[in-house]
């Protein structure tokens, strides 16, 4: 006589799909993940080289800022105006008795605008703004 078992073959079938699945949600999650930290990656590296061009702009000013104070005149003058010649190109300096204004390039659409009261014992700035 033949015995038939009443086995059932969906256990290790069952078994086999849940694992296929679990190994597609985490490659799934982990190309996520990827693509979150590209995306961080390049916002961050905008970020650093705007502080970057930022800082340098400003150590610019305070260089110029500083050339003023002592009395040393820029590369020309006319009037009220005076052109410097500094890393971040020909900036021209407009004074009135005491009172200075400038701006240093920060990128191609922004510049720091810079206006001061400046003598050779002190520097008072009155606007030191990115527009």
């Amino acid at each position: 006589m033949i015995k038939l078992s009443r086995r059932s073959f969906l256990g290790g079938g069952i078994a086999s799909i849940l694992v296929v699945l679990l190994i597609l949600v985490t490659a799934a999650f982990a190309a996520l993940t990827y693509i979150s930290a590209e995306s961080r990656m390049s916002s961050s590296e905008k970020s650093r080289n705007y502080c970057d061009n930022y800082y340098a702009a400003e150590t610019t000013a305070s260089e110029l800022l500083e050339l003023i104070s002592t009395g040393n005149s820029g590369s020309s003058t006319s009037g009220t105006k005076s052109v410097y010649e500094t890393d971040a190109g020909s900036i021209i300096v407009t004074k009135a008795d005491k009172y200075v204004s400038f701006s240093v390039p920060v990128n191609k659409s922004q510049e720091l605008q810079v206006e001061a009261n400046v003598s050779k014992d002190s520097i008072d700035i009155m606007t030191w703004v990115v527009e």
